[in-house]
């Protein structure tokens, strides 16, 4: 143990190994009778499962080298670390007259080297694939070699080929191993909505530590939404937090005495899986089957892949499939706990199954719109075909997480966003009920009035760049508008500006534009076909890069993304798109402002008992419904003192309508075409979707006459409204006709009902403004059509589900 530096102190007695002498003994006779098979004098092993594996020593430190020289008989040596004596002496087999150690400024190859001078070596074994065996290394070595008139010859297969079949006393210490994986696996489970992705891994970490386990080779793989489909991704703290519709990867390796289990589970947030979930769960567990089945000694590697993956196979490519279904997994540590380089089952794979393998059985495939799809198991060969080593099963099927009780956007977070943004609440106007005759009273939250942009969005967009930028800085949203002008002052010190991305009919793109140039940060809009050239104007002279394209709403969103992901730009947008939900529930959070400011202008008045609500996405609506459910609470499962929801949307761009009638979430395709343009959407937003379903009353879609006729009847109360906010006001006037009795009777409207309408927008569009003024108001049937809520339709009894009722 010679050194020039002082040897550290020792602990007072021996820390017990994971095995027995007899066990020790036997491992390291058979990589004799390996040596001799192959003429090796003497072995230099450098990777520490393989120096584990025969001596029980241990280190997670990283020295110049470390290495165990096995000779063909007599007492094996180590050259390690000063350091790491103390683990060598107290954590090993190895005797203290055998350890060799140098300091941090002394030469551990030299001391390998020197070491190695003292044997009688024809033969030299290395671990020439060895990752610990550098350059320098090499260098030293075949120098001595030259020198001595040594043989260097490849050894790196001769102990990983012993270890691929397990003892039975190691398959007891990986049973534990899988226990160990199993409590962190079940930890992983119980994640809830709003958690993020590290704190999902600690509480794995904390699970398994309670059993027994300790660190584990790899981290635990938590993967929120498509970060499932990144490589080796751990999780970290700019990952996002769980929301409903997402999926929740997991891939998590339990360790016990260096040996482990692993195990790969998915999770959805939702009541119940969307059908390409279904569909991947589905060929994932049959793909797990037929594997596990074909998995008997002297079976081909690559023969048990093929029919893994033809399980996975599907036609459309809906999602891709693993590179490999399986690969042996024992000892590991800081760098893999596979061994996965010994032996592995891919396309390519010529080895040969034997029984007493462990093998991490992992055929699953990765799907764009969702992530990762796993339900991998820890199994043994044996002749009747592979056995799990769980001994607690964990259902191989993806499990539900229930969706948050609470949207993430109630009055504490509205608050949090007038304070931040140091909002003036908009005019709340009573309306004369002349026109809503049978109600008690109408109220219209006036956003054209909003920040002399004339439209609510400019408050999401503003509000979700800020978190943004905040996050970014690793920072806590400020409290107030003084800490907001800090967190821009950072950021344009740090990162200088960002490109900020979006689709717009023409609001939500100025709003992006505005805070833009409030936060010294650029701008691009893109406008869908049709679009005003006066929306397009307000953008421009905001200072923003904008254009009207020639798609429709929908493409132009993608367009958006696909040039935010090719020019590495940020994409802030109010609908979600797969593995995008951040940014549009922050979006949603600031459209909460307003109901705040409206709700506390009418307190005194009594409650509101109805709400009309414009689609578009849904995003708006949503986080409407999420303020009212999280303020005034929600009993078994319905509002208790909410208002009621009617959701209303152009005839032809009625997403939320098909959906509702439908029972599921829908798309309509073609061009939206529609006055009505701040609506024309086809595609819900999948946030907004599970709020609106739960909630919304009704679901009602309209005729173009009928935005114009709110139009020129808020005109008549002072309130300048645009496309969408006369349609609001046009679709509650016109249920007040007689034609409209029973919807009226079936829609909760009567003399005690308080009616919230917001206008959403001012008249953004001047030249149709001032023709809508000139026009007459429509009348006459079938210009607006109702299906219930699905949560509705549910309590309402199969009969009246599907019924649909037009205006005669």
């Amino acid at each position: 143990m010679a050194s020039s530096a002082r040897v550290p102190p020792m602990p007072s007695s021996r820390i017990p190994l994971p095995f027995s002498p007899e066990e020790y003994a036997g491992r390291l006779q058979r990589v004799r009778e390996g040596m001799q098979k192959e003429q090796l004098d003497l072995v230099v092993l450098t990777e520490p499962e393989n120096i584990f594996y025969l001596t029980g020593y241990q280190t997670v430190g990283e020295p110049q080298i470390q290495a165990l020289l096995l000779p063909a008989e007599g007492a094996p040596s180590l050259v390690t670390r000063l350091l790491e004596v103390t683990n060598a002496t107290f954590r090993s087999n190895l005797q203290p007259q055998n350890l060799h150690v140098y300091a941090d400024f002394e030469s551990g190859i030299d001391k390998v080297c020197e070491l190695l001078q003292s044997f009688q070596v024809s033969r030299l074994g290395l671990e020439m694939q060895s990752r610990r065996l550098l350059a320098r290394h090499w260098t030293k070595l075949e120098a001595l070699a030259k020198t001595k008139g040594m043989k260097l010859c490849e050894a790196s297969h001769l102990v990983p080929r012993l270890r691929l079949v397990k003892t039975p006393a190691e398959l007891a210490v990986l049973r534990r191993a899988c226990g160990v994986c199993a409590a962190g696996v079940l930890a992983g489970q119980e994640a809830s909505a709003g958690e993020t992705e590290t704190e999902i891994a600690g509480k794995a970490y904390q699970a398994m530590a309670k059993v027994g386990g300790e660190y584990p080779a790899f981290p635990p793989f938590v993967c929120i939404g498509q970060n499932g489909c990144l490589g080796h991704y751990p999780g970290s703290s700019s990952g996002g937090v769980l929301r409903e519709g997402e999926v929740l990867f997991l891939e998590i390796g339990g360790c016990f005495e260096r040996y482990h289990g692993a195990m790969m589970r998915t999770c959805f947030v939702g009541h119940q899986l969307p059908p390409l979930l279904q569909q991947a769960e589905a060929a994932v567990v049959a793909a797990m089957d037929v594997a596990a089945k074909a998995m008997k000694p002297g079976a081909k590697a690559k023969e048990v892949d093929q029919v893994a993956r033809a399980a996975l196979t599907r036609a459309d490519k809906a999602w891709t499939m693993s590179l490999r279904s399986g690969y042996s997994i024992g000892i590991g540590f800081y760098t893999d706990w596979g061994e996965a380089e010994h032996f592995k089952m891919d396309p390519g794979s010529e080895q040969v199954l034997e029984e007493g393998m462990v093998i991490h059985l992992i055929p699953w495939v990765q799907v764009p719109e969702y992530g990762g799809v796993g339900l991998s198991d820890t199994v043994l060969v044996t002749k009747s075909g592979a056995v799990s080593l769980f001994e607690k099963q964990i259902p191989r099927k993806i499990r539900l997480i229930p969706p948050p009780a609470e949207r993430p956007f109630g009055p504490e977070q509205a608050q949090r966003v007038r304070r931040v943004l140091g909002l003036e609440p908009t005019p709340l106007v009573k309306l004369e009920l002349k026109d809503f005759e049978g109600l008690k009273s109408v109220y219209v939250k006036d956003e054209s009035k909003r920040m002399g942009l004339q439209a609510f969005k400019v408050v999401g967009g503003a509000y979700a760049m800020l978190r943004f930028m905040c996050k970014r800085l690793a920072l806590p949203l400020p409290e107030g508008a003084k800490g907001a002008e800090e967190v821009q002052r950072l950021y344009v010190e740090r990162f200088g500006a960002t490109t900020f991305v979006t689709a717009t009919d023409g609001n939500h793109g100025r709003g992006v534009a505005w805070a833009a140039r409030k936060f010294r940060q650029k701008a691009v809009v893109y406008m869908p076909k049709g679009s005003a050239q006066q929306r397009l104007q307000h953008v421009l002279d905001l200072g923003a890069q904008a254009e009207i394209t020639e798609l429709n709403y929908d493409d132009t969103v993608e367009m958006a993304f696909k040039q935010g992901q090719d020019q590495g730009w940020v994409v802030l947008q109010d609908t979600t798109a797969p593995g995008y939900t951040e940014i549009p529930e922050w979006i949603m959070q600031g459209y909460t402002a307003m109901v705040d400011e409206a709700v506390e202008a009418t307190e005194k008045e009594g409650s509101i008992t109805h709400v009309v609500l414009q689609m578009g996405v849904g995003s708006m609506a949503a986080a409407v419904v999420g303020y009212f459910t999280a303020r005034f609470g929600v009993s078994n499962g319905s509002p208790s003192q909410c208002p009621r929801f009617l959701v209303i949307e152009p005839w032809n761009a009625a997403c939320g309508f098909e959906s509702a009638k439908a029972g599921e979430m829908r798309s309509v395709e073609g061009d939206l075409e529609t006055m009505v343009a701040g609506l024309a959407c086809g595609v819900p937003s999948s946030l907004a979707w599970p709020v609106l379903a739960e909630f919304g009353h009704a679901f009602l879609r309209l005729k173009d006459g009928l935005a114009g006729n709110g139009m020129r009847l808020l005109r008549q109360s002072g309130v300048e409204a645009g496309e969408c906010g006369g349609a609001a006001c046009g679709v509650l006037q016109h249920l007040m006709k007689p034609s409209c009795a029973s919807w009226r009777e079936e829609l909760g409207l009567n003399s005690e009902s308080k009616v919230l309408l917001i206008n959403t927008e001012g008249a953004t569009d001047p030249a149709n403004y001032q023709l809508q003024m000139t026009l007459p108001d429509v009348e006459g049937p079938e210009l607006l059509e109702m299906v219930l809520g699905p949560a509705r339709k549910a309590s309402n009894g199969a009969s009246s589900s599907s019924k649909r009722q037009r205006v005669a």
